[in-house]
């Protein structure tokens, strides 16, 4: 028979007994135990707290904090705690560990004898829970049972006197949804992490990262209140393709260099008809409407001019070349033209064979 959900019914004249008072506080406690063991796929820390300090030789503080075991129960420290290491046993090293308790309190008393006895039946009015700190050679917060949360590594001396904390190796609890989470209520929200990494869609490894999967928004960096962000990216990037072959590898129709921020011009780099096998190099102005001033070749300081050097079958100038400086044709090679050459000079013409 499956397991059947059920909580108090009350009606008017029902006598209750202790059993319905403690039914009432099973069904609470279970309900949010459920839902957190269902957030929360691993146990773990959930507010940063419990941090451990180190507050004599052979003691350290535990302040105070929330977790919740594998089982969904919660761990709350509301005022710091301190633990000696004196009677630890395990060797030098000694994981710090917190683990769900809860114990009897608050007895009822008789008034004449001062015993826990009322009616002949003894008993406490409260539980309460208080979570048990524990020193263990072995970090069992990684155990499959999840009852224990780590929170730090202590080392020790011969004489049990702490020589370091390790909170390198706390566990914080990590959180888990079926679908889609949505921060911010009719507005802007912010979402404030360290790392994201990506998830397989049919299980828990790490896979590829989606930004705007399937929205068709643009994805912005640092455009917020006039501010900049830069970019940094370790490997290649693909625009116009998800499978990068190169460091910056672009699929599509052109490259613009936008260089207007300082009233320079447009640098366009296409191609013209489809699969005329063809690349174009063009200068425009800033606005885009008309060509730039010029298209310069060189280093932005010109007393650097770097070497300039074309491999081709052939270049094509269709317009006027102007040389500032020689012009050295290798050994053994010629320049033709296919009509008439005209060489003309303003003053004299040197034509001269140094042999």
């Amino acid at each position: 028979m499956a397991e059947e959900i059920k909580r108090l019914n009350y009606f008017l004249g029902q006598f209750l007994e202790a059993e319905d008072f403690q039914a009432e506080q099973n069904y609470h406690v279970d309900m949010r135990r459920h839902g957190n063991h269902a957030l929360y796929y691993t146990a773990g820390i959930l507010d940063g707290g419990f941090q451990v300090t180190k507050v004599s030789v052979n003691k350290i503080q535990i302040g105070a904090g929330i977790g919740v075991d594998a089982q969904g129960r919660e761990l709350v420290i509301l005022s710091p705690v301190e633990k000696e290491t004196t009677g630890f046993t395990g060797g030098l090293k000694a994981y710090v560990l917190i683990q769900y308790g809860e114990n009897q309190a608050d007895p009822k008393r008789n008034a004449e004898d001062g015993s826990n006895a009322e009616d002949g039946i003894k008993g406490y009015t409260r539980w309460m829970e208080a979570p048990k700190i524990d020193l263990h050679k072995d970090n069992l917060g990684l155990s499959e049972s999840g009852t224990y949360i780590t929170l730090a590594l202590i080392t020790l001396d011969a004489n049990k006197g702490i020589l370091n904390i390790d909170l390198s190796v706390r566990q914080h609890a990590n959180a888990r949804l079926p679908r889609n989470v949505t921060i911010g209520y009719g507005g802007d929200g912010v979402l404030n992490v360290r790392h994201v990494d990506g998830k397989h869609w049919e299980n828990d490894s790490k896979d590829d990262l989606f930004l705007n999967w399937k929205t068709g928004k643009n994805v912005l960096l640092g455009f917020g209140e006039n501010t900049k962000s830069s970019l940094f990216v370790s490997g290649d990037v693909g625009i116009g393709t998800s499978a990068a072959a190169h460091s910056l590898d672009v699929r599509g129709t052109s490259i613009k260099l936008g260089l207007e921020v300082r009233g320079g011009g447009q640098l366009i780099i296409g191609h013209g008809e489809p699969n005329d096998n063809k690349i174009y190099l063009e200068a425009f102005s800033a606005d885009g409407t008309g060509h730039a001033d010029e298209l310069l070749l060189t280093g932005k300081w010109a007393a650097n001019v770097p070497k300039l050097t074309f491999h081709a079958d052939a270049t094509s100038i269709n317009g006027n070349l102007t040389v500032g400086g020689n012009i050295t044709l290798a050994a053994g090679n010629q320049l033709n033209s296919p009509g008439r050459m005209h060489i003309a000079g303003e003053e004299n013409l040197y034509l001269l064979n140094k042999g």
